[in-house]
């Protein structure tokens, strides 16, 4: 595989001093994971918050999205289905006298653009995963409209879902197999996962993984017109179309979310830009007039922050094309903050008399039902037992050590890499910070020891598809004799 290429801020015409304001202020959001700036083609700037790296795939929720929608583009260059095709016609089998008249009305361009009529996603969270005695595709053909197709924006997960369930009724593959050899596979992108449902369908809406490196690839891809290596991978015409702005999304009163919606891409504020987006800031963003290119995985609950930044910070220092002046030291400043880059520890000064010990837990949401605690000088780690199994938590003092534990319950089997670093932050507390490396949550443990008993506080930086009291928790535990 070919390796991006690379060069200096001031070689493209963009000062190094003004990256480094940019990744400084990325640093100050303290969830960002990894990010790879583009200008002219060129990667000059790229970095990753440890424990986060370049080797581990990352939950892009609806940045996946944007993959169904290339998949589509290349059936229809194929010629085999038409935007205007009827999404009803493509499933003759779930066919009957209860599907509403307007559902019959609702073409693939109205669940592209996010215009199906539906007034809400029903695939429920992970509810699309649990085995039903009829498929969803047969269900989502069955619900009432709110409004008629193609009149209305309402951003729906399910639309994306029944354009996948389409590609995989033309092709008998799911979507990562139709589109390995047409763009995993040109970009040097290993067979990716993607959460699927009972029947193989790919979920659509969200649940891809891919490494930072692999989405920096199809940024790029896309701020090259859709070319890689001299040769036009996504058909011209299909890419335009589907980064522009063909729904009015400007109810959503947002700086950019209210620019239109193209085919499961967004328009931004800043002209001629657009992205693909996925929740906690999972970006693949594209800014023509700059000739600039963004990708980032992050777990960001304000993910729009990343985005201000460019247009407000970065895109005023730039002044054209040309290239500056070549700048040594300020080249060094930018390489030493990438270097350092990394996600809060626990700070603590204390050392600790606590010996460790199996201590047998209380009920709590993850049905953990013990945890044992292993202490040594540079750090120790935590064995959970849930259901039988035991899952192994390493963690270091003032550093990260990774294992793989299945803190929380996801139907990727991805998610058990993580990371933990702790600290003592009084002479029986220990402090623990959990990255889950494949999802974008950073877990919080606080462990008080007082005699026999230890309490535990967990919460977590975000709660998507899961409710607080799911996630976050306080229960007890007593050491077992």
């Amino acid at each position: 595989m070919k390796h991006l290429p690379c060069s200096t801020p001031e070689a493209e015409g963009v000062s190094s001093a003004a990256v480094l304001d940019f990744v400084n202020y990325l640093d100050t959001l303290e969830f960002l994971h990894g990010f790879v700036l583009f200008r002219h083609g060129k990667v000059i700037a790229r970095g990753n918050w440890k424990p986060y790296c370049d080797a581990q795939p990352h939950q892009l929720f609806s940045l996946s999205k944007s993959f169904v929608s290339m998949a589509i583009g290349f059936l229809r260059a194929e010629g085999r289905l038409e935007l205007t095709d009827r999404v009803v016609s493509f499933f003759p089998e779930y066919d009957g006298d209860d599907i509403p008249l307007q559902v019959r009305e609702i073409t693939l361009h109205d669940l592209l653009t996010m215009r199906s009529g539906q007034p809400q996603c029903y695939l429920g969270g992970f509810e699309v995963l649990e085995p039903y005695t009829s498929p969803y595709a047969y269900r989502w053909l069955r619900k009432e409209l709110k409004w008629e197709p193609g009149t209305h924006f309402n951003y729906n997960s399910g639309n994306t879902y029944m354009l996948s369930a389409v590609v995989t009724k033309l092709t008998g593959q799911p979507v990562t197999e139709y589109l390995w050899p047409r763009l995993f596979q040109p970009l040097g992108i290993e067979m990716p996962c993607w959460l699927s449902d009972p029947r193989g369908i790919n979920l659509g809406g969200w649940g891809l993984y891919l490494k930072l490196e692999d989405v920096a690839r199809f940024t790029l891809l896309l701020a090259q017109g859709g070319k890689w290596e001299g040769k036009q991978l996504i058909p011209e015409d299909y890419l335009k179309l589907a980064t522009s702005a063909l729904a009015d999304n400007s109810e959503n009163q947002r700086r950019d979310w209210e620019n239109g919606y193209g085919l499961q891409f967004w328009r931004c504020s800043e002209p001629s830009s657009f992205r693909g987006d996925g929740a906690y800031g999972q970006y693949a963003l594209v800014i023509p007039k700059y000739d600039m290119a963004l990708a980032t995985l992050s777990g960001l609950g304000e993910m729009g922050r990343i985005l201000t930044q460019v247009w407000d910070q970065l895109l005023p220092t730039i002044s054209g094309d040309a290239p500056l002046a070549p700048n040594p030291a300020e080249q060094e400043a930018l390489a030493r903050k990438l270097n350092s880059l990394g996600l809060p520890k626990p700070a603590g000064k204390y050392a600790t008399g606590v010996a460790g010990g199996t201590y047998l837990l209380e009920a709590n949401p993850h049905r953990f039902q013990s945890v044992r605690f292993e202490f040594s000088a540079g750090g120790g780690q935590l064995v959970l037992r849930r259901d039988g199994s035991d899952f192994v938590v390493p963690f270091g003092y003032g550093c990260w050590r990774e294992g793989r534990a299945q803190i929380y319950e996801t139907a990727s089997t991805l998610s058990k890499a993580i990371a933990a670093s702790a600290a003592w932050v009084e002479p029986n507390v220990l402090s623990l910070h959990l990255a889950c490396l494949n999802e974008p949550h950073l877990v919080r443990y606080r462990f008080q020891f007082e005699g026999d008993h230890v309490q535990v506080k967990r919460q977590f930086n975000m709660l998507f598809l899961y409710g607080e009291n799911e996630m976050n928790a306080e229960f007890s535990g007593t050491l077992q004799s």
